[in-house]
Formats: C-alpha cells, sequence, structure tokens
C-alpha cells in the first residue's frame, strides 16, 4: 500500500488522513523511522491528533525514546484526559525511563481505575514502585496481576512475563 500511498500524497499533499495512512503503513515496515514525519502532520490537524499521536507515541516507545512518548501522550491526554492507551504508554514511558515513578504509579493506577481489567499497567505501576523502593506494595501489586491474569484467562506471552516477573523478584529479595 505504500506505492499508493505516495502517489495520492503527490495529489493530496495535506490530507492529514493520507499522512496518517502512509504513516501506519510506514510503521508496519522496516522502515518505521519514516513514519515519525508523515504521522506528526497528521496530528496537526484535530481531527487526526488522537489515532496519529497513538502510533507515533507507541513508535517512540518501541524505540525507547521515553522523552518523546511523554510529549505526544501529554498532547493527547490534554484532549481526551482517559484515553486509556495513551495513559498506558505515558505510564510505561515514565515507568522505564527511570526519571518520575510517581508519575508512571499515577498513571499507572488511573489505567486501573478506567478499566480494571487492563493487565498491561500493572507492568510500569510495579516497576514504579520498585523504583520507589515500596518493596512491599511492589510484591502485592505482583500477586494481584498474577490473580487477574488467571482470572481473564490470560494468554501465554502475559503469563510467562509474570513468572519471570516474579522469579526475578523472589531472587532480588534473596528468596531463591
Amino acid at each position: 500500500s505504500l506505492q499508493p500511498l505516495r502517489e495520492l500524497l503527490t495529489t493530496r499533499p495535506d490530507d492529514p488522513e493520507t499522512d496518517f495512512l502512509y504513516g501506519r503503513a510506514l510503521a508496519l515496515t522496516q522502515r518505521s523511522n519514516l513514519a515519525t514525519w508523515s504521522l506528526r502532520k497528521a496530528m496537526r490537524d484535530p481531527e487526526w491528533l488522537v489515532p496519529a499521536g497513538l502510533q507515533l507515541a507507541f513508535l517512540a516507545l518501541a524505540g525507547r525514546d521515553f522523552n518523546e512518548v511523554v510529549e505526544i501522550t501529554g498532547r493527547i491526554l490534554e484532549r481526551e484526559p482517559e484515553n486509556v492507551p495513551a495513559l498506558l504508554m505515558r505510564a510505561n514511558a515514565y515507568a522505564h525511563w527511570e526519571k518520575d515513578p510517581e508519575l508512571a504509579l499515577a498513571d499507572a493506577n488511573r489505567v486501573l481505575d478506567l478499566d480494571p481489567a487492563n493487565v498491561e499497567s500493572f507492568e510500569p505501576l510495579i516497576l514504579a514502585l520498585l523504583d520507589l523502593e515500596r518493596f512491599e506494595e511492589s510484591s502485592e501489586a505482583l500477586a494481584e496481576a498474577g490473580r487477574r491474569l488467571v482470572e481473564l484467562g490470560s494468554g501465554e506471552a502475559i503469563l510467562a512475563w509474570h513468572c519471570a516477573t516474579t522469579a526475578a523478584f523472589e531472587q532480588e529479595g534473596g528468596d531463591l
């Protein structure tokens, strides 16, 4: 779909939907870094701010550009304060950036308030608690995540994450 979208961009260079589609198509290739320009251009249109911004924030998170994630999700959350994907990406950025674990914790808790079944929010929550040296709370959160994962019938990948995280946590605490 890249070539037809390139051709469409020559005839409609200022169409935000075309920019979004082109950026999304590029994001699916091994040249996802090329998607940034089109997605940023699409974000200029208020109608495309959220979809293009979410795609761009996802790419930035995958590339570990946490500053970019925080900037983009901040713009989305100004418009849609309860946007769970944006909150979750920002929580992950803060947690993995290790710059402000309190903000990671706040965003992860907000995700759980809005969507209690969102077990993905436990990763930044637990990382933030560990960063804040609130070990007992992080242990409780890890156990709660395990219970929810079982209740929801989660897939093998997330169960493996929980198992590995639990093992690492126990090892750090000296319990082999």
